[in-house]
């Protein structure tokens, strides 16, 4: 039976744009001009025979028509996309593509890879350390590691670990602090990304207008720890990733109290990954280092 298809090319701008509610976050998506973008959609409207959009000064709105054939449109993409990824996967063979947040990546995943291709010296790992969570509906990761409450619908989550905050510095800095109030005359080191880490602590120890005190934040955890190390000033720890720091005594706890981090690490795997036997490997081997 001959299938009678429209130009796939006008039908993936069609379908960006109407999900998008527009043709220039449709031309972004796909790498094109917003002009580009309307003449393929009114190349589609002219093969169809009917009106897809309204167009406005401001901008354009889907007619009724347009509204169920997008519907139907973006069910069958899906389809191809899904498709197209589950060839992709099951050529992968013993290749596992993590996500994985830089910081745990540098201070906790990568010092204990080794003994994971020791084990499984067979499976590749492919390692993104992009930031932005990632649905796994639309990239092409197998396993991802993130620091967030755990509640992700339609993935298959294992906690990794729950973390403890409380401040570290170097030992000769640890010297000069007998209690909180000596952090309003130092430098309160941070992530970026964690600015609410001294702010717990802090209103735990009973000084929260310390918050307000003189501060440093870094881009990367990874560099705030680095500026402890070198008696810059003191950071607000995060229990496991600095644990080699600790017990190499590069890094020093002034004070007893330790409070729960807001979120904890977790492993998130979506469906179609989760029985695959490098993917179980990955996960179980990650699991196990966690629990020790």
């Amino acid at each position: 039976m001959t299938r009678h298809l429209p130009p796939l090319n006008a039908l993936r701008a069609f379908e960006a744009a109407a999900r998008h509610g527009s043709f220039q976050a449709a031309a972004s998506e796909i790498n094109v001009t917003a002009a580009a973008i309307s003449q393929r959609v009114k190349l589609l409207e002219q093969a169809l025979g009917t009106q897809l959009f309204r167009r406005f000064h401001r901008g354009v709105a889907l007619t009724d028509a347009g509204q169920r054939y997008a519907e139907r449109i973006g069910a069958a993409l899906d389809m191809v996309a899904s498709a197209t990824s589950d060839i992709d996967r099951h050529d992968q063979g013993a290749r596992v593509r993590v996500t994985v947040l830089p910081v745990l990546a540098e201070m906790w995943l990568l010092p204990r890879l080794s003994r994971f291709h020791q084990r499984h010296p067979e499976i590749e790992l492919l390692l993104s350390t992009d930031a932005p969570v990632v649905d796994f509906r639309g990239e092409a990761f197998d396993v991802g590691l993130r620091y967030t409450d755990g509640r992700h619908p339609g993935v298959e989550v294992h906690k990794l670990f729950q973390e403890t905050i409380f401040p570290v510095c170097a030992p000769e800095l640890a010297e000069k602090l007998t209690s909180p109030d000596d952090l309003a005359r130092t430098t309160l080191l941070y992530d970026q990304h964690w600015q609410d880490d001294w702010r717990l602590w802090l209103e735990a120890a009973g000084r929260p207008e310390l918050v307000r005190s003189n501060g440093s934040a870094f881009g990367l955890y990874s560099l705030a720890a680095a500026a402890a190390r070198n008696g810059l000033g003191v950071l607000i720890g995060h229990s496991r990733l600095i644990a080699d720091d600790l017990a190499r005594g590069s890094l020093v706890t002034p004070f007893d109290l330790r409070v729960p981090a807001r979120h904890a690490y977790h492993v998130a795997c979506p469906p179609w990954a989760q029985d695959r036997p490098a993917v179980k490997a990955f996960v179980s081997w990650m699991l196990k280092e966690a629990g020790e």
